[in-house]
């Protein structure tokens, strides 16, 4: 994945971000997902926030990348509590 400078980010047409602010008369654009790795990386980056913002990035995604709604899911739900640091306890 190559690395998105300022220029290829304000490239990204608006509806290829999962959020998409506006604060003090300016858009803030948040997780690109313009194609499916920056998707898969919006789902790693959005893991550990608050289950409003979990909940809004996901639908986004699973609406353009239905392929990644089982990926998606298993994000949502987070880790199971017997497989805390892979040592079952």
């Amino acid at each position: 994945m190559a690395k998105l400078n300022a220029a290829a980010r304000k490239r990204i047409p608006t509806g290829s971000f999962a959020v998409i602010q506006h604060q003090n008369g300016k858009t803030v654009k948040k997780f690109p997902i313009n194609d499916m790795t920056h998707a898969k990386v919006a789902l790693g980056r959005v893991a550990n926030r608050s289950p409003q913002l979990k909940a809004k990035v996901h639908a986004k995604i699973i609406q353009k990348f239905p392929a990644l709604a089982a990926r998606s899911e298993a994000i949502k739900a987070g880790p199971k509590a017997s497989s805390v640091h892979g040592q079952g306890y």
